[in-house]
């Protein structure tokens, strides 16, 4: 757990950043920390909006740390991204390239079957987490391992859904 000087030593380093970075920035170290509330009651606090501009920051923090715990919590908290189907989908892509790039297949299977449980995305379109779904597969190729059936079967669904509808549009 980080005590207290640490995130004030954290606070000074970063004070000469815009507000958003900041608050990123403070959220990233918090959420690598496992202090997910501590962070979500910190911007509550400084009564702080969680937006698309703190957590595009906070994946770039993930992304050039290679550091999955700073973007895992707010994928089990999706409440906090008011269930934006394209933040929710830049979550799951960036998660897949640090999986991917770190080699944890075994995250990797974690986050396909995530992606894929219907209670969890009831009623959503499944399409927008393509690229999340085919990053994870370019992956397991990567590994020279064999694409799960169930999602081999839903990108070549998305696939055929994709080429229905360019059809549709050229007659139209």
């Amino acid at each position: 757990m980080m005590d207290s000087d640490l995130l004030s030593q954290v606070l000074n380093c970063i004070e000469n950043l815009s507000p958003t970075k900041r608050y990123s920035f403070i959220g990233a170290v918090l959420l690598a920390d496992d202090q997910t509330v501590k962070f979500f009651d910190y911007l509550k606090i400084n009564k702080i909006e969680f937006n698309s501009n703190h957590l595009e920051y906070i994946c770039r923090i993930a992304l050039a740390t290679k550091n999955p715990k700073v973007i895992e919590p707010i994928v089990d908290m999706p409440d906090f991204i008011k269930r934006s189907l394209p933040l929710l989908a830049m979550l799951y892509e960036n998660l897949a390239l640090i999986y991917g790039k770190t080699e944890q297949l075994e995250r990797l299977e974690w986050l396909w079957h995530f992606i894929l449980d219907r209670k969890r995305h009831r009623g959503r379109d499944i399409a927008h987490f393509r690229f999340a779904l085919n990053r994870i597969a370019h992956f397991y190729r990567c590994a020279n391992k064999r694409l799960p059936k169930e999602l081999s079967a839903t990108l070549s669904r998305l696939d055929n859904l994709t080429l229905i509808v360019k059809n549709k549009n050229k007659k139209g």
